[in-house]
């Protein structure tokens, strides 16, 4: 069995770096849970985006060959999101 850490948060770098870190504990980070979601914030009306990701640790033993691979294609997945259009202010 796997422990899973789902990562949430709104500001893009510490998303990033709170992945990062994971990662250098052996955490793999499972690339079809990675979400942005656009929320507006009630206070400001401003649209916001909150970056969330689930983090399997691997079982102590296994084979973690696959964990470089995964991590080279988390990195290109977090490049290819930075380079989609901004959400507009629009009501969904």
């Amino acid at each position: 069995m796997s422990d899973v850490i789902v990562v949430r948060e709104w500001d893009a770098d510490s998303f990033h770096r709170r992945v990062l870190e994971l990662e250098a504990k052996g955490y793999v980070a499972r690339r079809e849970t990675y979400r942005i979601t656009p929320e507006m914030s009630p206070e400001t009306g401003e649209i916001v985006h909150l970056h969330a990701i689930e983090m399997l640790r691997p079982v102590i033993g296994t084979d973690t060959s696959h964990t470089e691979k995964t991590s080279r294609s988390y990195s290109t997945c977090c490049r290819l999101s930075a380079m989609r259009t901004p959400f507009t202010n629009t009501m969904l």
